[in-house]
């Protein structure tokens, strides 16, 4: 998908830019002023610290790259409206039910991923004033949030798996799972090339 591959560059070099660009933190901040419009206080369902880390970022990562690189026809239109109206429930129920602040931070996985990448861009955002530092300076005030560790384990290895899922070795091993299954309707070879690609990454 093109804006995996465009935003990705633009956070390393301009910084946060999906705080900006993110429908849905648009979606949720229009829906708190449309509520608090009418005079009733808009709040999170859970009104409680956060306390899953970046785990639920984790599996919503996990499941965008599963579509992305295992799925056998990521591109057409109906798996990607499927797709991005799941994902779209995940990301405004979770905002709804914990709030956007503390989702975006540890749930949305595009949130998370481009503001991790942002911390190597020159520029950042402190009091609401842009300011410029070295590259790679912001990496070293992250702060520690359990589950880190899996998303970035999972951000690394779907950009490796990319690229060895376009091998030699990679289609050879494809193609003998397609042979044994050769017999079948094409949703079971569908479904057999997708389980292997998922174990894959």
């Amino acid at each position: 998908m093109i804006f995996w591959l465009g935003l990705p560059l633009l956070s390393v070099l301009l910084g946060d830019v999906w705080r900006v660009l993110s429908p849905w933190r648009a979606i949720a901040d229009a829906t708190v002023w449309a509520i608090e419009r009418t005079g009733r206080v808009a709040g999170p369902v859970l009104d409680s610290p956060w306390r899953y880390g970046r785990y639920p970022a984790a599996v919503a990562l996990f499941a965008f790259v599963a579509l992305e690189l295992a799925h056998p026809r990521p591109a057409y239109p109906r798996t990607l409206g499927v797709a991005i109206a799941l994902y779209s429930y995940w990301a405004l129920a979770g905002m709804a039910v914990f709030g956007r602040d503390s989702w975006t931070k540890g749930g949305e996985g595009f949130a998370v991923a481009f503001s991790l990448l942002s911390r190597i861009a020159p520029f950042a955002v402190r009091d609401g004033a842009i300011v410029v530092r070295w590259p790679f300076t912001g990496l070293a005030g992250a702060e520690r949030v359990p589950g880190t560790l899996v998303f970035v384990a999972v951000l690394l290895g779907s950009t490796s798996f990319d690229g060895f899922s376009r091998s030699t070795t990679w289609q050879n091993l494809l193609g003998d799972v397609r042979a044994n299954v050769a017999d079948e309707s094409q949703w079971v070879v569908d479904l057999a090339t997708t389980f292997v690609s998922v174990v894959g990454l």
